[in-house]
């Protein structure tokens, strides 16, 4: 349930065990404005985007990407439900959870492998017409019994895997691909190009026309702008976190922490709230840190049975100042890099040999054609008949 639906958790949990409290406040998703905000705009993007496009959707560790993603597709398959019921071969939306490499660089084959063992199922539960999935089958048997020849393969070749996903993706023709934890595409070995990586991933979007949500951490940066190419084919989203300098946003990170305070499901509410500066700093305003601390300092107080979430509890499962010391230091460099300056615009422009400063036309004269030049001279106009000065030639063969 969402936390804005009621004020308290149902109190018949108090009676219910342990771990069925505490699976109650891990699965608790709390809407808030920075969530909202980034929803909306991946939503927007997603279905906006040309086909083909690639979105990169980048914040802090632990500001609830991942929380955003499952919502995404949960929309994306809603608004596709009539859709799938008369063409039941189409799938709605593709998500993979990107893993970091136990050595080397990433691993192409394990991914192509996920993906397609995630395109291969129809969604059944939408999907009434046994008859007709079963048709779906049989009219697509070699393609089914290839793709899963190379999933059962224990050495498949990645040209095969990815030619066979790049078939599957446009057979099963989804609205999107997410790709959480995309910040692993980054992990290359020695004499490997990043710009390899990224290539790979625009190949399968244009090839397939579907298109891709890079989602990750600040760490998935570099790869935005690698060329011109993806640059003109890609398309930002900062997820950002909650800044305590900005009244507005803390008075916003103080709510979450109330909404979480009111579904601790414990017989005693704890008083949050008059810590909250605590809270922040060891969560830098992330709300799936938030989250995910008071989850476990709840596991704590549930094991002792205690009637309360003491300080006590949420002091002994938070992260140590070091940690958040360095998870900052990371999200500062990371934010610097949606940071727009000045100098920046000013170079562009330079660059483009346009002014430094933007010209704004008149509204009495709206069509007016407009030169300006950077460090431009009028050049000084001479009488009719008058020759322009110069040097004349002197000596032998002067004419």
């Amino acid at each position: 349930m969402d936390g804005d639906a009621k004020d308290r958790f149902p109190r018949h949990l108090l009676n219910e065990p342990g771990a069925t409290r505490l699976k109650y406040f891990r699965e608790l998703k709390v809407k808030h404005p920075l969530l909202s905000s980034a929803y909306n705009e991946l939503w927007s993007a997603v279905r906006d985007s040309n086909p083909g496009s690639i979105i990169f959707l980048l914040g802090p560790p632990g500001a609830g990407k991942s929380t955003l993603l499952e919502k995404t597709r949960a929309r994306l398959t809603e608004a596709m439900l009539e859709e799938l019921r008369v063409n039941m071969e189409r799938l709605p939306v593709v998500m993979v959870q990107l893993n970091s490499p136990t050595h080397g660089s990433f691993d192409w084959i394990e991914y192509f492998k996920e993906l397609l063992a995630e395109m291969e199922e129809p969604l059944i539960d939408y999907k009434e017409d046994i008859e007709a999935l079963q048709d779906i089958r049989q009219r697509s048997h070699t393609r089914f019994q290839s793709n899963m020849r190379l999933l059962n393969s224990e050495r498949p070749g990645v040209r095969a895997l990815r030619l066979a996903s790049f078939q599957t993706l446009k057979h099963r023709k989804p609205l999107a691909v997410l790709l959480d934890d995309a910040q692993h595409l980054g992990i290359v070995s020695s004499g490997r190009k990043l710009s390899d990586q990224l290539n790979a991933i625009k190949t399968q979007a244009s090839k397939s026309l579907v298109t891709h949500v890079l989602c990750g951490t600040y760490e998935l940066a570099p790869l935005r702008n690698l060329n011109g190419q993806l640059s003109r084919r890609s398309f930002d989203i900062h997820f950002k976190r909650y800044h305590a300098n900005d009244v507005a946003q803390r008075d916003e990170f103080i709510n979450v922490l109330y909404t979480f305070q009111q579904h601790i499901p414990l017989p005693k509410t704890s008083d949050l709230i008059s810590r909250w500066d605590y809270f922040y700093e060891r969560s830098i305003g992330c709300i799936g840190v938030l989250k995910d601390w008071l989850t476990r300092a709840l596991s704590l107080a549930i094991g002792d049975n205690s009637e309360t979430l003491s300080m006590e509890y949420i002091e002994r499962r938070a992260l140590s100042v070091t940690q958040c010391t360095n998870m900052l230091r990371e999200t500062l460099v990371g934010e610097k890099e949606f940071e727009e300056s000045e100098e920046s615009r000013s170079f562009l422009r330079q660059n483009l040999k346009l002014p430094t400063m933007p010209i704004v036309l008149t509204e009495q004269d709206p069509q007016a054609s407009i030169k300006p030049m950077i460090n431009s001279k009028p050049r000084r106009k001479g009488r009719v008949g008058k020759r322009n000065p110069k040097r004349d030639k002197i000596g032998v063969g002067a004419a």
